[in-house]
């Protein structure tokens, strides 16, 4: 009974401390936006009496997160974009400086985004504050001399992607597998069964899907190429529908811009991914997060990738990666076709496209690749998996 008394009173202790909690969460992209606001809300689920400040978007704003820089003042794409933003990411160095002084957190977690992130890192190292770093930047794929940033200036790293673990470990750094996001939060999305017809579509004709990104460089870069192989994918196939995934900090205006003189309809559809690609026969992506949801979902997929030449230039020097496309590293071949540079083009897009709508035999070799991704991510919740690594850990502070 003593023993059940005690152990009551230090979880009592933890779990009521005396002054607030402050955390520090930092996400500079929309990505990373989405997966740390998941992880604020594990954290406030199992303890009460939290402040959270850093650098986020709409997600974190909606859990009551202080923004100290909005993401969209931090967006970039490439490796030379970092310059563009270099102004506003040293004002937010200076602003968390200070917080660091005046409001000095408990914790940091940042959230991916390592060029900035890294950097913060350093910092809350010279304030002896810990850091708890989720979603790491992809040191495994280049410039792989920051592991050594990460190993020294970071308490526990927690990585999303199975195939990062033993590059993280191998050098040193306290990394744990917590599962993926995408998988767990597709695997209890109920997906609509009439999406076509509430939609405007012909539940009977097939559907492609464009996904041209979720910043307007990149748009710029690639959509018109999509919409230009959307339009040889029209001729040989009448019946063909297209849909545009539109992310929320991306105006139709701004899409329909590049639709003016397009020969049929096409529908733009803002923030409902999932069930684009469930109910789409076949999807053109810009390389990213959406690759991977898409392969866990199933539908075959062309994936493409641009940056402006001076990115693409160092990227050659750096980049350690066999494939860009996160289905691929999963499953170590090339199951999806992935188009780079000069090679995104509209006849390489839609040569693919038909290729798999027309070859049964192709098609259920993509679909059997596709089936294995489940497999290989496991079922762990990460926000939730992290919320209890951080806090066991914390409450073992607190009662040592």
């Amino acid at each position: 009974m003593d023993v059940n008394r005690n152990r009551l009173t230090n979880q009592l202790t933890f779990f009521m401390p005396k002054t607030k909690l402050i955390i520090c969460i930092l996400a500079g992209e929309t990505s990373g936006d989405k997966h740390a606001s998941k992880l604020v809300q594990s954290l406030k689920s199992r303890l009460g009496n939290l402040e959270f400040y850093g650098l986020g978007g709409p997600e974190l704003i909606r859990e009551n997160v202080r923004i100290i820089t909005h993401i969209s003042k931090l967006a970039m794409i490439g490796l030379s974009g970092a310059t563009k933003v270099f102004p506003e990411a040293y004002r937010t160095y200076k602003k968390l400086k200070k917080e660091f002084t005046e409001n000095k957190p408990d914790l940091i977690i940042p959230v991916d985004y390592g060029g900035f992130n890294l950097r913060v890192c350093k910092l809350a190292h010279k304030f002896n504050i810990p850091v708890y770093y989720y979603i790491p930047p992809k040191i495994w794929a280049w410039n792989q001399k920051r592991v050594h940033k990460l190993r020294r200036f970071t308490k526990k790293v927690f990585v999303i992607n199975q195939f990062e673990l033993d590059f993280y470990q191998h050098h040193g750094i306290d990394a744990i597998y917590v599962g993926n996001p995408s998988a767990q939060e597709i695997k209890n999305y109920k997906f609509e069964s009439d999406f076509k017809l509430k939609n405007g579509l012909n539940p009977n004709d097939p559907l492609i899907t464009i996904f041209p990104g979720s910043r307007k460089k990149e748009v710029s870069f690639m959509f018109s190429i999509f919409l230009k192989a959307a339009i040889i994918i029209a001729k040989e196939k009448p019946n063909m529908q297209f849909m545009v995934a539109r992310p929320e900090q991306i105006s139709e205006e701004f899409l329909n811009s590049f639709c003016k003189t397009l020969p049929f309809k096409i529908i733009f559809k803002e923030n409902d991914s999932f069930n684009l690609m469930k109910n789409s026969d076949f999807l053109i992506l810009k390389s990213g997060t959406t690759t991977l949801e898409a392969g866990i979902i199933g539908t075959p997929m062309v994936v493409s990738y641009i940056v402006d030449s001076l990115s693409y230039f160092l990227g050659k020097i750096l980049i350690k990666a066999k494939y860009m496309s996160l289905v691929n590293l999963y499953l170590n071949k090339p199951s999806v076709k992935e188009l780079l540079q000069k090679e995104v083009t509209p006849d390489n897009i839609s040569r693919e496209a038909l290729k798999t709508l027309n070859d049964p035999e192709y098609l259920a070799d993509k679909n059997n690749d596709l089936s294995v991704l489940t497999q290989l991510l496991g079922d762990d919740i990460p926000s939730e998996k992290v919320a209890d690594i951080i806090i066991k850990e914390l409450k073992a502070t607190t009662v040592n």
